[in-house]
């Protein structure tokens, strides 16, 4: 779940602020490697989920920004996402178990196919724009 430059949208705001989630989740598999729910992980899953409201908010300002048509289920994904980041930190806190698989799964689900689905969706909207406007 390393960085990789398929991940780029070409929104530079947008890549750095994508560049630190997969770091995060990077750091939580790592810390993980030994099967534990460390305090490191808790520490970086709260980091996470921080950073990830502040993520959707600029990411949805910039799609309400220029028009984007899927804004409204591009919401919906982001408030099922963060609850779902938000209620494993939670479930942390509480000491509840998790296998640092299912973390690590839902974190690749969160981080891999999100950005390269639904993300790209935003690039390809303002790339569409830039076009016509030189055009005009």
């Amino acid at each position: 779940m390393d960085w990789d430059e398929r991940l780029l949208t070409g929104v530079e705001k947008i890549d750095a602020q994508h560049r630190e989630m997969v770091e995060l989740a990077t750091l939580i598999r790592n810390a993980m490697a030994g099967g534990t729910l460390s305090p490191e992980v808790k520490t970086a899953l709260g980091r996470l989920v921080t950073h990830t409201a502040r993520h959707f908010a600029d990411e949805e300002a910039l799609m309400r920004e220029i028009g984007h048509p899927e804004l409204g289920p591009h919401q919906v994904m982001h408030r099922k996402l963060l609850a779902e980041v938000t209620r494993l930190g939670h479930d942390l806190e509480k000491g509840a178990a998790m296998t640092a698989l299912g973390l690590h799964n839902f974190l690749k689900y969160w981080v891999w196919d999100h950005i390269l689905v639904e993300d790209k969706k935003i690039a390809a909207t303002l790339a569409a724009q830039t076009r016509q406007a030189g055009s005009d």
